[in-house]
């Protein structure tokens, strides 16, 4: 009897002190392993991107952010960090030892990044000229995911009547008489090379006497600001992001516009960082950068697109755009140095250099 009195009284506390051992020895480690598989399936990956000429309109880094964010919602617990910076602050925090996952760099920089990246597994879907111009020692580093282009701008106000646009930004004799202007003006980015989309354009165009005003280095907003402001030149050689403020002004209609989609090194490419942990999560966004889905919305910032020609369905980008297919670049690894000497390459070979030309002519 009391045998059974005893059993009865520990039983309880027996249960009780079986329960205690599991929450507090056992049950733990198999919460903490759950939590850590949890951390585990978040992975995280961050995009450096810097701007090296101007956009259309808009901000590409915004463009990559607004596309992180649908590719997030269809990927759980995977997200994609996009930070802005500028070449000095990229090339400063690799001399730190601090590294992204992805890369969105353009002409220049990537000869600094060179030996940073890893080759680019899978398709890449994009323009044969584009696709090539990431290929380095035959392996694809770098793939482009958006692109600009050269415009030419004519003041109609200044030139003859009846006279096109195409061939003539050089030739002082189409303005009309007792103008005393350039016949165009020239901006740039650090490393674009706009007389060489001119060259490419048209080889038989030629610089003399007023046709350019050689010792100027305009910026792209400088040439732009002193072509509409009138009294500087009849033309403008700019970009897109020229082509986007001249439309977009209240006397638009006295300007003309002329696509050079012959040759453009305005390209964002994208490279996975080669020490990344992320390499496949890398490679499932930059493929997803090239979907339809994404390349279509480049119009949202006047910016044309690596795989697609039929964002635009009129006017001078739509014009711009059937060349996109065969359009030329130059290798997106070239020495910023080279990139800088080919500039008065460019200039020479406009002014009748022969040994110039043949030197451009070996690049495309």
């Amino acid at each position: 009897m009391k045998l059974k009195k005893t059993l009865k009284f520990l039983l309880p506390v027996f249960i009780i002190i079986l329960v205690a051992f599991y929450l507090l020895v056992l049950f733990p480690p198999f919460l903490k392993g759950e939590i850590k598989a949890k951390e585990q399936a978040a992975e995280i990956i961050e995009v450096w991107h810097v701007d090296s000429f101007e956009g259309g309109s808009g901000s590409r880094a915004e463009f990559l952010r607004s596309r992180a964010s649908e590719f997030e919602k269809n990927n759980k617990e995977k997200y994609i960090l996009v930070r802005n910076m500028t070449e000095e602050q990229l090339l400063t925090a690799l001399e730190s030892g601090f590294r992204p996952d992805i890369f969105s760099f353009s002409h220049g920089l990537g000869g600094s990044l060179v030996y940073e990246l890893a080759e680019t597994a899978g398709e890449v879907n994009a323009f044969e000229g584009l696709k090539k111009s990431g290929v380095l020692s035959g392996k694809q580093f770098a793939v482009p995911w958006c692109a600009g282009g050269y415009f030419v701008a004519g003041n109609k106000s200044y030139i003859k009547d009846g006279v096109e646009l195409t061939g003539r930004f050089f030739n002082y004799e189409y303005i009309k008489k007792g103008e005393k202007l350039y016949s165009s003006a020239v901006g740039y980015s650090p490393y674009n090379n706009p007389l060489m989309a001119a060259y490419a354009f048209d080889k038989e165009l030629r610089i003399t006497g007023m046709s350019l005003n050689k010792e100027a280095a305009y910026t792209q907003y400088e040439a732009y600001a002193k072509f509409v402001g009138g009294g500087e030149s009849v033309f403008l050689l700019g970009t897109q992001r020229d082509a986007v403020r001249i439309q977009n002004r209240e006397n638009s209609a006295g300007f003309a516009l002329q696509p050079l989609n012959s040759f453009s090194d305005l390209v964002c490419y994208a490279g996975i960082q080669k020490d990344t942990k992320s390499y496949n999560l890398c490679g499932r966004f930059i493929e997803f950068l090239l979907s339809s889905e994404c390349q279509v919305k480049l119009k949202t910032i006047n910016m044309f697109s690596s795989n697609l020609d039929s964002l635009y369905e009129s006017g001078a980008f739509c014009e711009f755009e059937r060349g996109l297919k065969d359009i030329k670049t130059l290798n997106a690894f070239t020495d910023a140095e080279i990139l800088k000497d080919l500039r008065s390459t460019a200039l020479e070979a406009l002014c009748g250099d022969g040994e110039a030309g043949k030197k451009l002519g070996e690049l495309f």
